[in-house]
């Protein structure tokens, strides 16, 4: 499995999962969580690129609503919308 597609695993797993059992329509997700917890080298841009794709949001069931700012990307949070399935 690559990186981005063990980002992608673990989002949903973790956050889009969680959040829709919830009945919760909206989630955020910060960048550096999900680096830490995936014990990733790679740059955070990868973890941010991961999440702000098509392929992202059509296997989970989500629509990106802010890809975060740009301040250090670790502090960096994408919000999303959480789609009926």
């Amino acid at each position: 499995m690559t990186v981005p597609e063990r980002v992608r695993q673990f989002a949903f797993e973790r956050y889009v999962e969680p959040a829709r059992a919830a009945g919760l329509g909206e989630i955020s997700i910060r960048l550096g969580d999900i680096q830490r917890s995936l014990e990733l080298d790679n740059p955070m841009q990868t973890v941010r690129s991961a999440l702000q794709t098509k392929k992202f949001e059509r296997k989970t069931g989500v629509e990106l609503l802010s890809p975060g700012e740009r301040r250090p990307l670790a502090d960096t949070r994408c919000r999303f919308r959480i789609l009926e399935r």
